[in-house]
């Protein structure tokens, strides 16, 4: 599936200069978290979304893993389950629910 966000790797920035707390990736500001930089629950809110790319790719990676694996006969009666909202969570990423 094509990745239709801005590539990853982005970082988080916390610009002390206007208060602003911003989400970069190799080009630019990606987006920006309003906030206080000194609320840690904003703080970890950007962290959050600069992880992105990565978490999605990861979790990409991990259900195709665990949708092999959840075709073997002894496969844990919960993988089914969690391939499911894994797969749910990567479409609510892609703007797909």
């Amino acid at each position: 599936m094509s990745t239709k966000h801005t590539p990853g790797p982005w970082s988080a920035e916390l610009n002390g200069e206007d208060g602003k707390m911003e989400v970069h990736d190799e080009s630019g500001c990606t987006c920006t978290v309003h906030g206080l930089k000194s609320d840690p629950e904003h703080v970890a809110n950007l962290h959050l979304i600069a992880a992105a790319p990565d978490l999605l790719k990861a979790l990409r990676l991990l259900v195709d893993h665990a949708s092999q694996y959840a075709a073997m006969p002894l496969a844990h009666s919960d993988t089914h389950k969690h391939v499911a909202l894994a797969r749910a969570a990567i479409a609510k990423a892609e703007g797909q629910s």
